[in-house]
């Protein structure tokens, strides 16, 4: 198990909130919650994103860049 601190996380991986979004709370659909994104390449082709909620990340997808930033 790798633990991240969410708030000082490592700067390669480009960990950051998708800024003015937000998406559907994984553990209560009736709020909104921040969605982060992560890097999976060295080219910064290909990021996720999820939500970090209650001290647990869940994945939600993986794609392009653009993709990702369009549509979390």
């Amino acid at each position: 198990m790798v633990l991240i601190d969410i708030d000082a996380p490592p700067a390669k991986l480009h960990l950051h909130t998708l800024t003015n979004r937000q998406v559907t709370s994984v553990l209560d659909p009736t709020k909104k919650v921040n969605v982060y994104t992560v890097h999976l390449t060295s080219n910064d082709a290909y990021k996720a994103n999820f939500t970090f909620e209650g001290g647990c990340a869940y994945l939600r997808d993986c794609g392009t860049h653009a993709d990702i930033d369009k549509s979390p």
